[in-house]
């Protein structure tokens, strides 16, 4: 198998992007769907679910989570910050 790269001069630009527009609500609707059901979350889950919320822009929905974590010492000194 020939692995040898051919480069030549050329004014193309080639640019990868993603054709998705808007984020995935998927871990968002995940943590959703527990809270509606009442499962218990660890310290981390409501961490990540605030990050989540932050992610998509949710920032006062995410506060009374970070709250949460503040003191918590189960989330690393540098997430508590």
């Amino acid at each position: 198998m020939d692995t040898t790269y051919v480069h030549q001069a050329s004014d193309i630009i080639v640019t990868h992007a993603s054709e998705k527009k808007t984020k995935s609500r998927r871990n968002i609707e995940i943590y959703e769907q527990a809270l509606r059901h009442n499962q218990t979350f660890s310290m981390q889950d409501v961490f990540h679910y605030a990050r989540e919320l932050t992610v998509h822009g949710e920032y006062e929905k995410a506060i009374p989570f970070y709250e949460t974590c503040k003191t918590a010492k189960e989330i690393s000194l540098e997430n508590r910050v």
